[in-house]
C-alpha cells in the first residue's frame, strides 16, 4: 500500500534541498490553516490559477499526486477538501510531521497565504478579539468570563490559536446553552443548559475541557465537575462516554461542537438513571483520566 510518505517521497526525492523544504512547508500551513479554521471554506479551496500557490506546490511534478494523497479534490478552478475527510488531517499532518522530522528537515511553517483571497461569512458578525491583559471579559452586560492565566500548562502555536478563535466563537452564541465561565492557559469551565422540553430542561451542568499542546491534532480531556447529570452514559465521578471524546475525535471538533452533542445525548435521554457499572468503574477509576481508559461504545440514544 503506498502512504503518504511515499508519495511525498517520490516527489521531492530529486529536487534541490531547498525546494524540498518548500514543498513540506506549504503542506504542513495547508492542513494547519484547515484544522485551525474548520469551519471557514477559503481555507479547504486552493485556486488553480493562484500564484503563491503554482510556485510553492503545483510547478513541481507530482505535486497533484500529493493533493490527491491528501484527501484533496478538484474541479476546473480549484483543489479543495471536503468536509467528509476531516477525519484524514490530524493523521496526515502527523505523517508529514514525522517525515520532516524524521528527514531532519528544517522547516517554518512561515508560508504566505495560498488560499482563497475571499471573506467567509462564518465569522463576519464575530465580535472583536478579547484582551488578554483583562481579568475580566465583558461579553455583554450581564455577562462576564473569568480568566486566570496562573499554573497549568502555557499553550501556544497551534493550540493557542484554534483556543482563541474558539473562544470568540462561545463568546458570541446567541443562544444561553452554552457559556464559557472560567479560563485557565489549558483548561476552560464551560457551562451548559439543558434543552427545553426534555429530562433536562433547564438544568445547568459545569463541565472542564482540558488541553494539551497537541490540541486539536489531539483531543481535550472532557469531564463534568460539581454535580454531573444522571444519566447511563455519565459517571458519578464526572466522566463521559462518548466516542467524539476518544475513538472518533476529529480536528475539526471544537468546544462547541461537543458541547452540543453532550446536549443532544442529555436531550435524548428518555429515564435518567446511572450507568450500571457505575459503582465499580468510579471505584476503581477515580483518578485515572477518562482518555486512557479504553472505552466500548453502542449508541448515544438512551
Amino acid at each position: 500500500m503506498v502512504t503518504l510518505k511515499d508519495v511525498i517521497s517520490n516527489v521531492i526525492t530529486n529536487l534541490k534541498y531547498d525546494d524540498q523544504k518548500e514543498i513540506l512547508n506549504v503542506l504542513v500551513h495547508i492542513l494547519t490553516k484547515i484544522i485551525e479554521n474548520p469551519t471557514r471554506a477559503k481555507f479547504r479551496s486552493l485556486k488553480k490559477d493562484n500564484k503563491t500557490f503554482i510556485h510553492k506546490l503545483l510547478r513541481f511534478e507530482g505535486s497533484e499526486d500529493i493533493l490527491r494523497a491528501l484527501s484533496f479534490e478538484e474541479n476546473y478552478e480549484k483543489w479543495y477538501l471536503p468536509v467528509s475527510k476531516d477525519d484524514t488531517l490530524s493523521r496526515n499532518l502527523n505523517e508529514i510531521q514525522n517525515y520532516i522530522k524524521d528527514n531532519s528537515y528544517n522547516v517554518f511553517n512561515n508560508t504566505n497565504s495560498i488560499f482563497e483571497n475571499t471573506n467567509s461569512s462564518d465569522y463576519n458578525n464575530l465580535k472583536p478579539p478579547l484582551n488578554g491583559n483583562s481579568n475580566f471579559v465583558n461579553v455583554d452586560k450581564n455577562e462576564e468570563v473569568i480568566q486566570n492565566d496562573s499554573g497549568g500548562l502555557k499553550l501556544g502555536g497551534l493550540s493557542k490559536r484554534r483556543l482563541d478563535k474558539e473562544k470568540v466563537e462561545l463568546l458570541n452564541q446567541n443562544e444561553n446553552k452554552i457559556k464559557l465561565i472560567q479560563e485557565y492557559s489549558d483548561k476552560w469551565i464551560i457551562q451548559i443548559k439543558g434543552a427545553e422540553n426534555t429530562l433536562y430542561s433547564n438544568e445547568t451542568f459545569k463541565m472542564q475541557f482540558k488541553f494539551t499542546e497537541k490540541y486539536p491534532i489531539e483531543s481535550p480531556e472532557v469531564i463534568f465537575i460539581g454535580e454531573p447529570p444522571v444519566h447511563p452514559h455519565i459517571y458519578s465521578n464526572g466522566h463521559i462516554c462518548l466516542s467524539i471524546l476518544y475513538d472518533h475525535w476529529s480536528p475539526v471538533l471544537s468546544v462547541n461542537s461537543i458541547c452540543l452533542s453532550i446536549i443532544s445525548m442529555l436531550s435524548s435521554c428518555t429515564h435518567k438513571m446511572k450507568p450500571m457499572d457505575d459503582f465499580l468503574y468510579c471505584s476503581a477509576g477515580s483518578n485515572v483520566s477518562p482518555k486512557n481508559i479504553r472505552w466500548m461504545f453502542h449508541d448515544d440514544k438512551i
